[in-house]
């Protein structure tokens, strides 16, 4: 291999600076983009907890919350006389 092929290849893999490869910043991109994707499974993974947990609610109330049986609240069977 000549010099000025080698001085190329080396140049190429250098950024501007000439601090940071190329190889280097595309691990900190691949990184970030773990981060990333974890985040954004983590927040929807809660959200659909809390969705879940939302539509169990409304389930339950069309029941008495007292006895947990079908009626309306105004009609609770151990007030009636």
């Amino acid at each position: 291999m000549k010099l000025v092929e080698r001085d190329m290849i080396t140049k190429d893999s250098k950024i501007s600076n000439g601090s940071i490869t190329r190889t280097e910043i595309g691990n900190l991109l691949e990184d970030f983009k773990i981060d990333i994707l974890g985040t954004l499974t983590t927040q929807l993974d809660i959200m659909q907890a809390k969705q879940k947990q939302v539509e169990a609610e409304q389930n339950l109330v069309i029941f008495c919350p007292r006895c947990r049986k079908k009626h309306s609240h105004k009609e609770f069977p151990l007030d009636m006389v």
